[in-house]
């Protein structure tokens, strides 16, 4: 794996076709200190704190800033991360007038964009094997022209190459690409989400010659990338936990879904469509297509809904729904 250095957009932030340019050719821009103070120490705060409570987290001795204490991962419930209040905060806010991460984030995109309310903590620690080294690309966007981002927000320091994320600078000009199997890797177990025995995949690095831009973060820089860009998690070279914030966002006047919920919110529907995919003896992939539509269209999970979403109503809800305007994007 080759890593280069990310070169930071801050020096032309006030020169909007110079913006626009560098992100139209990288698809992505690394913008420092996009998050203000007090929503970083909130956040850390309150995550440090749930952590702990875990058992897998410690401060550093006279330093402001988590290490890992050897404990194993294990099987943990992510909406102790997801529910702490400075996140619920944050996202009841992120399309109001007042909310300052998103006049911040319009400013970037150059033009008014929409904060989806599925943002969620990143928790990475060098046993963790998730988030690690597969390399993918994002699957929301709804619509071919819109103007789809994921926005990654450091909240901890993390050093060039000591976790955090690479991306593969000009892949989204090829578009969606292929995905094999990565046996080496498993999927994160969570509380009340069983171990998932569904192959992890991603893409080939070698179609990028396994080449990569990262960068050092401080607490508050973000990456603004687009939907289609390759990326992986890096894999940690000390004891050191990082913690980011990943947000959706797409443009104001763009294609979204009648309803976004929060991750806790979708974890919920995720399991109870599961229970029952039992009765109504789904596969995986019948599963995973119908939880799909049923967040497209913000319909609630009964066997009613499911059954017409597999029989292909879905179609007659996404043209229907409030709000909504588009079929998804092909890949």
């Amino acid at each position: 794996m080759r890593l280069n250095h990310l070169t930071a957009a801050n020096d032309i932030l006030n020169h909007a076709q110079a913006l626009a340019a560098r992100y139209a050719h990288d698809g992505c821009l690394l913008v420092r200190e996009v998050l203000g103070t007090a929503e970083i120490e909130a956040l850390t705060e309150q995550a440090a704190a749930a952590l702990q409570r875990w058992g897998i987290a410690s401060a550093a001795p006279h330093q402001d800033e988590l290490r890992w204490n050897g404990t194993p991962l294990g099987c943990r419930d992510p909406d102790d991360l997801d529910t702490i209040p400075a996140l619920t905060t944050l996202i009841d806010g992120f399309n109001t007038p007042t909310q300052p991460l998103r006049g911040v984030i319009d400013r970037i995109c150059g033009h008014p964009m929409h904060l989806w309310r599925n943002a969620y903590l990143f928790t990475a620690i060098p046993d963790d094997p998730a988030y690690v080294t597969r390399p993918h690309q994002d699957a929301f966007a709804l619509s071919a022209t819109g103007d789809y981002r994921r926005v990654w927000v450091a909240l901890t320091a993390i050093p060039f190459a000591d976790g955090g994320l690479a991306v593969a600078l000009g892949s989204h000009h090829a578009g969606r690409l292929p995905q094999r199997e990565f046996p080496e890797l498993k999927w994160r177990t969570t509380l009340g989400d069983p171990a998932s025995t569904t192959p992890v995949r991603g893409v080939d690095p070698e179609l990028v010659n396994d080449h990569w831009h990262t960068a050092e973060f401080h607490p508050g820089d973000a990456l603004i990338f687009h939907s289609d860009l390759l990326h992986r998690g890096l894999p940690a070279t000390s004891d050191r936990i990082r913690i980011a914030l990943g947000i959706v966002a797409s443009g104001e006047t763009d294609p979204r879904p009648a309803a976004t919920f929060t991750q806790p919110e979708n974890r919920a529907r995720k399991r109870r469509a599961r229970e029952l995919a039992t009765v109504l003896d789904l596969s995986e992939d019948q599963l995973a297509q119908v939880h799909s539509d049923l967040l497209m269209t913000g319909q609630p999970v009964t066997v009613t809904t499911m059954r017409s979403a597999l029989a292909g109503d879905h179609e007659h809800w996404r043209q229907h729904a409030p709000g909504h305007q588009a079929t998804r994007k092909h890949s």
